[in-house]
């Protein structure tokens, strides 16, 4: 087999964009179809566009499409859900990926802090996070030993180390404030 297999989540949130990318072509070729002199029937415009009619009528008119309306119920704002996408992405590059229950709770402080007014983040909510943003996936760790051993050559240690004088030019890190700290002590 040549490949990966797409998880279902993927394949429908591939079928629903491109769903939408449909209906937006159809809305928009409407609008200009309708300022002619002669135009086509709503249902036979919309057959050709292999949309329902009276989905493209009310989008044509101004109507919110089912995605936007889905988006106002959501807790967190796209946005926001990518700010916590990339922090995941970010923790996992420095080999410290958080658990379902640290990312909720971060979800959760973001929710606090910019809509208090909405309800609290369910159980399930990383579950359905991480059906939206298949760019994030989890998966199990199996036994570190054999792996850490086979996992240290150069490559990775430089990568490291590159990752650490990332982090220490980002954060304005002196000389002053670095430490060495290792099983036995910290120096």
């Amino acid at each position: 087999m040549v490949g990966r297999l797409k998880l279902q989540n993927q394949q429908d949130q591939e079928a629903s964009t491109a769903k939408l990318e449909k209906m937006t072509k159809a809305v928009a070729d409407w609008k200009e179809e309708q300022k002619k002199e002669k135009s086509r029937s709503l249902r036979a415009f919309a057959r050709d566009y292999d949309v329902d009619p009276m989905t493209l009528k009310r989008q044509s008119e101004g109507g919110r499409s089912i995605h936007e309306f889905n988006a106002t119920k959501q807790k967190l704002t796209p946005a926001e859900e990518k700010t916590i996408a990339d922090y995941i992405v970010h923790k996992c590059e420095q080999a410290l990926p958080p658990t379902p229950s640290q990312i909720r709770s971060y979800a959760e402080w973001i929710r606090k802090t910019n809509h208090p007014d909405k309800p609290p983040i369910g159980e399930t909510w990383v579950n359905e996070f991480f059906k939206r943003h298949p760019e994030v996936s989890t998966g199990w760790s199996n036994a570190l030993d054999t792996q850490r051993a086979q996992a240290l050559n150069p490559t990775v240690v430089k990568k490291w180390f590159d990752l650490l004088e990332q982090e220490v030019e980002a954060k304005g890190i002196s000389a002053c404030c670095k430490w060495g700290m290792d099983e036995t002590n910290l120096q």
